[in-house]
This record gives structure tokens, C-alpha cells and sequence, in this order.
């Protein structure tokens, strides 16, 4: 099974993670898919579900406790997460949680994402907002024991490389040092934003 967790809309990528599972079942590889989440757009995914054919398959939980979110990603034989870059992510917490969860990673290559997550460590990274390329990495992570079996043991390097090693504590020191003197406050080096600008 694969598991998902955050807002049930197009721009988290829903839609291509659906596609991606219905080739898949066409291809004679079914794997149930479990959606925990909530959004104004659910029933229009749900539908969207319907119409691949994947009742039974595309389960959509809804709002569900964290703890057996958590719960499920365990048992789960990857994590999936699709976001497209028009969603405006930072690192998810499914992210960190997958990778505490020991289960690998099916992630796309968003902005946000893309210098932090390595391919091939903790997780396999793909096109955004393409289905096939999503089922190939899939079929893939399912089809190939030696590569699972890597990534999952990987999965402690990725989570340590997603951590953000400033305190408030650090912060507010950083602040009250250098705030008025021109210098540019030290754990700007941390931030997401000029990375992902460089990247974009």
C-alpha cells in the first residue's frame, strides 16, 4: 500500500498520484492507496478516483489523528508525495514523518524540495506533475528489493538533512548581535528561500 497525507487538491499533485495508481493497476500491479486530508476539492478528487476505476483502492480517510497517520505509514509500503510546484510548500511534516517511519519516499521534484531531497537517499524524486513518471518510480521502488531495502536504510541521512539546526534560542542571540549593524543576520545561510531561487 502507499500513503498520502496533506490537502486532497490539484496542487498537491492528488490528481497525478490517482493517474499514476490506475496505470499501475493497468499494468497488473494494483497497490491501495490511502489519503488522509481534507480540502474543498476532496469530492472533486474522489470523483476523479471513481472514474479511473480505483474504487476500493483509492481510500480517502479524511481528516485523520496524527498517531494513526503515523500508524499507517509504517505498515505502509511507501510514502508518496506529489506536490506541484504551484503549491507553495516549505519541507512538510509527512516528509520528516516518513522518513521516522522508515518507509520510502516517492517525492516530486518541487521547488522547495529539490536542495534537500537527494534521489536515491531516502527516497526517489520525479517529474512534478507527471503521472507516468510517478508510476515508474513506484513500480519501480516495488519491483526492485535491493533498491527498497537502500532507501529505507537511508532514511535516518535524509531526515538528519531536512533538519534545520537553528534554535530560537540562536536565533535570538543572532538577532540581538548583529540587528542594526549591516551585517546580514548569520542563519540566513539556513533559509529556504535563496536555495530554492538559485534553483528555480
Amino acid at each position: 500500500s502507499a500513503v498520502y497525507a496533506g490537502q486532497i487538491s490539484a496542487d498537491k499533485g492528488v490528481p497525478d498520484l490517482l493517474e499514476a495508481v490506475a496505470l499501475m493497476g493497468r499494468e497488473g500491479r494494483e497497490l491501495t492507496l490511502h489519503l488522509f486530508g481534507d480540502g474543498p476539492e476532496r469530492p472533486a478528487m474522489e470523483e476523479r478516483a471513481r472514474a479511473l476505476g480505483l474504487d476500493g483502492r483509492a481510500v480517502f480517510h479524511g481528516p485523520t489523528a496524527n498517531t494513526h497517520v503515523l500508524a499507517a505509514m509504517a505498515r505502509a509500503s511507501l510514502v508518496v508525495v506529489p506536490s506541484r510546484p504551484a503549491y507553495p510548500e516549505g519541507i512538510p511534516c509527512v516528509i520528516s514523518e516518513a522518513f521516522e517511519s522508515r518507509a520510502p519516499l516517492v517525492v516530486s521534484d518541487h521547488p522547495a524540495f529539490r536542495t534537500r531531497l537527494l534521489d536515491g537517499r531516502g527516497c526517489l524524486v520525479f517529474p512534478a506533475g507527471d503521472a507516468v513518471a510517478l508510476a515508474g518510480a513506484m513500480r519501480r521502488l516495488l519491483a526492485e528489493p535491493d533498491l527498497y531495502r537502500a532507501l529505507s536504510a537511508s532514511t535516518l541521512e535524509a531526515w538528519e538533512a531536512i533538519q534545520c539546526p537553528v534554535t530560537f534560542g540562536m536565533l535570538l542571540d543572532d538577532f540581538l548581535e548583529n540587528a542594526g549593524t549591516g551585517r546580514p543576520l548569520a542563519v540566513l545561510r539556513h533559509a529556504l528561500a535563496p536555495s530554492q531561487a538559485a534553483h528555480a
